[in-house]
């Protein structure tokens, strides 16, 4: 066996930063639009350095790591099927840890087909019961019946048809519209890809409530704020995944649980908060501020 001397190895070091250890290396969380991380998406890491890249993909908690890297820039890129790409460059130095969380938006793929319009809330409601659409997408303020009765009605004329509110009036109707059985609640502010984003999340059974402060007060929001911080940490995360429209399943893959784990969180927070139904949960996120969804902030150039 050829053995090499205390010299060899320390000319051998002087030469391979990497054999050396004078390296860094990268870290993040791949996480969609509304904050819920990606297991399975695919990451890898480019540069001068690196010009073949190394590839990874994420754990079920959404991380990924790619250690060992020389000092210089190095481009991070993810991606997962049906929800696109997302880069970021970043330096590495010695004896660090770079971190680059990515978040992932959907790719425009869907197909949107109007299939009626309505002037008013009576003539919404008749039009959902003829043409019973994915998604109905309304206002609170209408001519005639208010905007948090035809909710009412419509989801009475067609079950199947999710509401979805855009409006001009803030969280004033939005604790009213989900509690009359909107699953999204969002603003014309907003921009177009963050609509879309709220039109997709809801046509696929969640729930969308997008930057509002917080929603609107009901009397007992007071004494709902004070049994939301007696929840735990996880407590709080299960409610907020489920108040979303997440099966058990589901919040069971983004939070690293069993499902069994996840039953018995939710029979927790039936017992600490006395709600049975998903829609009483749903408001209880809403009030409390559970549901409330930071704004995106614009792409930084080169980003």
């Amino acid at each position: 066996m050829r053995r090499l001397s205390v010299a060899a190895l320390v000319f051998l070091a002087a030469l391979n930063p990497l054999f050396a250890g004078e390296t860094g290396s990268i870290s993040g969380v791949i996480k969609d639009s509304q904050g819920g991380v990606l297991p399975g998406a695919s990451v890898k890491v480019s540069g001068p350095q690196l010009p073949a890249g190394r590839e990874a993909t994420t754990t079920r908690n959404g991380v990924y790591l790619f250690p060992r890297l020389l000092p210089g820039v190095y481009r991070v890129e993810a991606t997962l099927q049906g929800l696109g790409t997302a880069a970021r460059e970043i330096q590495v130095s010695v004896d660090n840890d770079a971190q680059v969380d990515l978040i992932l938006n959907p790719t425009v793929t869907e197909t949107v087909e109007v299939v009626a319009e309505a002037a008013d809330g009576a003539e919404a409601v008749r039009k959902a019961g003829e043409t019973a659409p994915d998604l109905a997408l309304m206002d609170v303020t209408m001519p005639g019946m208010s905007g948090i009765a035809a909710i009412e009605q419509l989801r009475q004329a067609s079950p199947r048809t999710r509401v979805l509110v855009l409006t001009v009036h803030g969280d004033a109707d939005a604790s009213a519209a989900l509690q009359a059985g909107a699953s999204g609640y969002v603003t014309k502010d907003m921009e177009g890809p963050e609509i879309l984003n709220a039109i997709r999340a809801v046509s696929r059974g969640r729930t969308f409530v997008a930057h509002l402060p917080r929603v609107g007060r009901s009397q007992s929001a007071g004494a709902g704020d004070a049994a939301a911080k007696r929840l735990s940490e996880r407590e709080r995360q299960v409610l907020e995944l489920v108040a979303r429209g997440h099966t058990n399943r589901e919040v069971a893959e983004r939070l690293a649980l069993s499902v069994k784990t996840v039953e018995t969180y939710r029979a927790r927070l039936s017992d600490k908060l006395g709600l049975r139904s998903r829609a009483e949960l749903v408001r209880f996120a809403a009030e409390t501020g559970l549901l409330v969804l930071p704004r995106t902030p614009p792409p930084q150039p080169g980003s």
